[in-house]
């Protein structure tokens, strides 16, 4: 299967690739900068949907995972995340309903939970899909508004699969 991974510069793009491969897909890899990979590479980016039409040529799946992320909240303004964020997304789904491309997987993020997640003295905070999406800054509502994109997409269009994963990743070092 030919799974074409956004934002592939980023942590979860580079650690995904090589697990498709062992496991007998083909990664193509997008990303808006040049990258080092030995993966089929399409230098673009997700808010020309032209861009993102021509990758999707030929492709079986879409690992959406190019974002602007809590991190970079106080770097950018709204309407970067307003942009990269959702309208990329828009633009991944639109192209995944033009060009026939039916299993799409969205990255997400705990964020859209932001300020319903309680705090327990003495433990962890229990999260799970039953809370409501209350986003606590722009970044959790950015993807608030992906998730609801991809349900829209699943519901109208002939998505075999549309899936919202949460991601957290964290650097090997803290």
């Amino acid at each position: 299967m030919k799974v074409l991974i956004t934002g592939a510069g980023g942590n979860l793009g580079r650690v995904l690739a090589p697990a498709l491969s062992e496991r007998g897909h083909e990664p193509i890899m997008m990303d808006y900068r040049s990258i080092e990979t030995s993966y089929p590479f399409i230098q673009g980016d997700i808010t020309n949907q032209t861009d993102v039409l021509n990758a999707c040529e030929g492709v079986d799946a879409i690992v959406h995972a190019a974002a602007l992320h809590g991190i970079h909240l106080s770097k950018y303004k709204r309407d970067d995340f307003w942009s990269l964020n959702v309208q990329g997304t828009y633009n991944v789904y639109e192209a995944a309903r033009q060009k026939g491309v039916s299993k799409v997987l969205l990255c997400s993020t705990m964020g859209v939970y932001g300020e319903s997640i309680r705090e327990v003295p003495d433990s962890f905070a229990e999260v799970t899909e039953n809370l409501p999406l209350l986003a606590g800054d722009f970044y959790g509502e950015s993807k608030v508004l992906c998730e609801q994109i991809a349900q829209f997409y699943s519901r109208k269009d002939t998505f075999s699969r549309s899936l919202t994963v949460l991601v957290c990743l964290f650097p090997k070092a803290l």
